[in-house]
């Protein structure tokens, strides 16, 4: 655990930064950690996944939902006394309390992760292996930036997070001196915020909030040479983040991941990154698109598919595909900007495919990767390598099993680079490229036969 082939350094001029240790190629690992405190599903995931491994429910795995606070779900009984001992315990009977106070809206992953690693510091009564007061106490907090941008909101937060531990803070105390009476809270919010991860699946897809402190010194950039993935240790009965390189780089060369998606303009993250982490991005990406037209129609098509991703969560697909086909047939729309486009294809493609409308799905996923390769996304990105696995299967259905090869052995070899050998897509996309080189052969045969 911790970093691998890299080291590093407290006094680069962004403050700490990591570099790596030799000449490295892409796929190398360069870091790995576990988190602390356990794993917080996000709301719109609560009732589909495991609140501890984030295994999806399905035919061979019936999720449970705890019968006191009934807000959290658990794949077993195992993994539920795990997590009621890492901290739900106290959770559970806050939840059943705020409830019958009338408290419509329950604790959020953000609220409920500061509350259990304040509460652990507080009691040390964690396990051993989740003690998260010496593997956090180090990362940045960059509290006067937040509070100087987020004031009032970062307040409320740490008087809800107070309420939330139980702790009695008057309104007076709250509005005289905030820092002083709100102390810890705050400065747990803002380390959250400033190191929290959001854990996605291999499609992309997110599902919990969690903290790994040894991958929290990668600095960020737009154009990553490095990305995280995530998988649940079941010896350690942990959630595990891997860092790997997508590009090649030298020794000493800075090794860097992407805090915001790479599919946004630079307008949007460079708006999200100083929301959400306080700083203006000045990447060398960022710095080259600076000078982009960054039309009305392009903001406001980046915001309508803002907004059909989020019908997606609440699972309201038909408002979605609703929205998006209006979108593509918009005449005025401005298409100069690929990033926006290869967004809005992506997202096509994928409602075509729940339409049955195979062919249209495979148009559209052509697009998208056109596009994204037009943005220069890295070959090995995972957002190319799950697009190119997506496009592979639906040609595969279409029986056009030659062009299905070709993309299957390129989906293959970008999620292998980003995930490793025995992640659970790369071994589908393996087993898809088989059934495509076998049917490419017997239509060979069958060819050579008549």
């Amino acid at each position: 655990m911790g970093l691998q082939k890299a080291y590093l350094d407290k006094s680069s001029a962004s403050g700490r930064a990591v570099y790596a240790s030799e000449d490295l190629e892409p796929g190398s690992i360069v870091a790995s950690g576990y988190s602390v405190g356990g794993v917080f599903v996000l709301p719109d995931q609560s009732d589909a996944i495991c609140n501890f491994c984030l295994e999806e429910g399905s035919a061979r795995t019936t999720l449970r939902r705890c019968s006191a606070c009934k807000l959290v779900t658990y794949c077993s009984t195992a993994h539920q006394r795990e997590d009621w001992k890492l901290g739900h315990k106290h959770e559970c009977k806050v939840s059943q309390s705020q409830r019958r106070s009338g408290r419509v809206k329950p604790a959020g992953p953000t609220e409920r992760l500061c509350g259990r690693l304040l509460l652990a510091a507080a009691e040390g009564s964690t396990p051993k292996r989740h003690n998260a007061s010496d593997r956090i106490s180090i990362l940045m907090t960059h509290k006067e930036d937040y509070l100087r941008n987020q004031g009032t909101d970062l307040i409320m937060m740490a008087t809800s997070l107070a309420f939330f531990l139980g702790r009695k803070v008057s309104r007076d105390q709250v509005n005289s001196d905030p820092e002083l009476y709100l102390r810890d809270e705050i400065e747990m919010i803002c380390r959250i915020q400033c190191n929290g991860v959001t854990i996605t699946n291999s499609n992309l897809n997110p599902l919990a909030l969690g903290l790994f402190p040894e991958i929290c010194f990668f600095n960020h950039s737009c154009d990553p040479n490095s990305i995280i993935s995530y998988r649940f240790d079941d010896k350690q009965g942990q959630m595990c983040a891997t860092v790997r390189l997508i590009k090649p780089v030298k020794k000493a060369d800075e090794l860097c991941i992407a805090y915001a998606d790479v599919l946004q303009t630079v307008m949007t993250r460079r708006n999200n990154l100083q929301n959400g982490y306080c700083f203006l991005c000045k990447c060398a990406r960022c710095d080259s698109e600076e000078g982009l037209a960054y039309t009305d129609s392009i903001k406001a098509t980046e915001l309508r598919l803002d907004e059909i991703q989020r019908l997606y969560r609440w699972s309201r697909s038909t408002e979605a595909g609703q929205v998006l086909n209006s979108l593509r047939s918009d005449p005025e729309r401005d298409q100069s900007c690929p990033l926006v486009e290869a967004k809005l294809f992506r997202e096509l493609s994928t409602l075509a495919v729940r339409a049955g409308e195979y062919d249209k799905a495979a148009s559209y996923f052509r697009i998208a990767l056109e596009n994204m390769q037009a943005a220069r996304v890295c070959e090995y990105s995972p957002i190319i390598g799950v697009t190119l696995a997506l496009l592979g299967k639906t040609l595969l259905f279409l029986e056009l099993v030659e062009e299905s090869a070709r993309v299957l052995r390129r989906a293959v070899d970008a999620l292998t680079v980003a995930y490793g050998n025995d992640e659970e897509i790369v071994l589908d996309c393996q087993l898809l490229l088989e059934q495509a080189l076998h049917e490419q052969a017997q239509k060979e045969m069958k060819a050579l036969s008549v």
